[in-house]
């Protein structure tokens, strides 16, 4: 939970930025029913307009979840590597990298040091 958390913190702006874009593109087609039952009319539009705000900002909040939700799997699928025993004894860490960025991926960063030997 704690990294859902840290992921919602450190994208903010992008969820932002993907609540105000799928709002405005799916406000206008929650007037088509009103607009086929009744005709094309600013009252009818009016009288629909606080309904289709409501519908609009639920389904993009559940957009966002959705993409929460999905970033969030694809980053345990990773973190399960990296808490294998190999990779805890090179104290190698994953970090949540590239602000601003839902799609980005987990990068890592190796913070021991590897001693390489070779085959002689």
């Amino acid at each position: 939970m704690r990294n859902i958390i840290n992921i919602i913190n450190i994208e903010r702006q992008s969820l932002l930025k993907g609540l105000a874009i799928s709002f405005l593109l799916t406000l206008p087609f929650t007037f088509l029913p009103t607009i086929i039952k009744h005709g094309l009319s600013i009252r009818t539009i009016a009288e629909r307009f606080n309904d289709s705000i409501l519908y609009s900002f639920g389904f993009s909040l559940i957009v966002v979840i959705a993409a929460i939700i999905h970033n969030y799997n694809g980053l345990v699928d990773r973190k399960w590597y990296f808490d294998k025993h190999a990779f805890k004894d090179l104290e190698f860490y994953g970090r949540i990298d590239g602000v601003n960025s839902v799609v980005h991926d987990l990068e890592t960063v190796l913070l021991g040091k590897l001693i390489t030997t070779s085959l002689d």
